[in-house]
């Protein structure tokens, strides 16, 4: 899966559970009931503590690890073009 695959899944299915309510533990939803795949997306959205198991087969949105992991992507892909930013300009610098 690609990067963009990966990202657009990760946000519909936080709006999954934001349309469902599943913000608490005992608004816990079913992901399957609600059309959210437990494959590697999910997973990871368990093992970032951004979604949280109640049982056997119930999960709910952690609403303050998503918001701290969503600020934690924003500054990684900032620095990433920050640092891109440089490395052209200093390439494009010793080119001339």
């Amino acid at each position: 899966m690609t990067p963009p695959i990966i990202f657009a899944l990760r946000k519909k299915y936080i709006r999954k559970f934001r349309k469902a309510k599943a913000t608490t533990q005992e608004r816990a939803i079913n992901p399957k009931a609600h059309g959210i795949r437990t494959g590697l997306v999910f997973s990871k959205l368990i093992h970032e503590g951004v979604v949280c198991r109640v049982g056997e087969d119930r999960f709910y949105l952690n609403e303050a690890a998503e918001k701290s992991s969503t600020r934690s992507r924003r500054k990684l892909a900032l620095i990433i073009v920050v640092v891109m930013f440089l490395a052209l300009a200093v390439v494009f610098g010793l080119l001339r």
